[in-house]
């Protein structure tokens, strides 16, 4: 499972050492799974972010680089199998085994 949580510092989280909000559900979580300390994210904004993260591609090769994208346009340029309209999560995993 991913969990990324948008406009969040870390140092707001209850994890984290945060006292001023308590944060219960994500500290459990965080307490049973892997933290990354040092995360750092190729762009600034959400939606190319999330697509980076998603296709493991940056934006000059998946076409999506601002809030106003319409989605990914350079299919081919992909790696290969990363990102298909047709294909899904489950669909991918399933092919897996899992």
């Amino acid at each position: 499972m991913l969990i990324t949580i948008d406009t969040v510092g870390a140092d707001h989280l209850g994890c984290d050492g945060y006292r001023r909000i308590e944060t219960p559900s994500t500290d459990q979580l965080a307490s049973g799974g892997i933290r990354f300390e040092h995360a750092h994210a190729q762009v600034p904004l959400t939606l190319p972010s999330h697509t980076v993260i998603m296709t493991g591609t940056y934006p000059m090769f998946n076409g999506v680089r601002d809030l106003t994208s319409r989605g990914l346009t350079h299919r081919s340029r992909l790696l290969p199998g990363s990102c298909d309209r047709t294909d899904t999560a489950r669909r991918r995993l399933s092919a897996h085994s899992y």
